[in-house]
């Protein structure tokens, strides 16, 4: 059952990691907008959430460290939330292919 629900969700949790990435990846080379930080700062909360719920514990943690960053991203540390992203996409491949695969 569980399987089930992640493979429905699957593509619209890679889609808010490439909304993270976007967004990480304006904001190294430029201001990064209020509408597109607010999205991914959505996402961030949505991605902390679900993963969670399926088990992703550390991409989970990733997620929530990236919504907290970006929700004031002229304090944040822009090398922590790269990382954090990287932190973000490696937990959930490697927990799909430990529990799924």
């Amino acid at each position: 059952m569980v399987f089930q629900v992640w493979e429905h969700q699957q593509a619209r949790v890679w889609e808010r990691i490439e909304t993270i990435g976007r967004a990480l990846g304006t904001l190294a080379y430029a201001h990064l907008d209020p509408e597109r930080r607010s999205e991914a700062v959505r996402a961030a909360h949505m991605l902390a959430g679900s993963l969670g719920m399926f088990g992703f514990v550390s991409a989970s943690e990733a997620a929530r460290q990236i919504e907290h960053g970006l929700e004031d991203p002229v304090t944040a540390d822009l090398g922590i939330l790269v990382q954090q992203f990287e932190n973000l996409e490696d937990g959930v491949r490697d927990t799909i292919s430990i529990d799924f695969g």
